[in-house]
């Protein structure tokens, strides 16, 4: 399904709905922050309170942890073409993070 047909919500879980369901889908659970679809629309990338940078697959399925981002309290993430993905506090407070690949 191309990105943008998804709707994203999150709190103590993240969830995923196609636009065309009714039905969503529990991704992952804890406090979770700063979700972000990657540029292919197969994955999203999301911050942990615990500090731990995570993706999953859009679909669902198995939560990996990538890295550990330095503090926490992220404020929001952006998720580059080369698999970079940048998480920021404020503007002028960020950190980046690949996630690497094979996926």
């Amino acid at each position: 399904m191309p990105l943008g047909e998804w709707h994203l919500w999150n709190g103590t879980a993240l969830f995923a709905r196609p636009l065309d369901a009714l039905q969503g889908t529990r991704l992952a659970t804890g406090e979770i922050r700063s979700p972000v679809v990657s540029p292919d629309g197969r994955w999203v990338g999301f911050t942990e309170a615990t500090s731990m940078l995570k993706r999953v697959a859009l679909t669902g399925g198995a939560v990996v942890a990538i890295a550990a981002t330095e503090g926490g309290n992220w404020r929001g993430a952006v998720w580059l073409p080369d698999d970079t993905v940048i998480c920021y506090r404020s503007a002028g407070e960020r950190t980046a993070t690949g996630f690497g690949r094979p996926w």
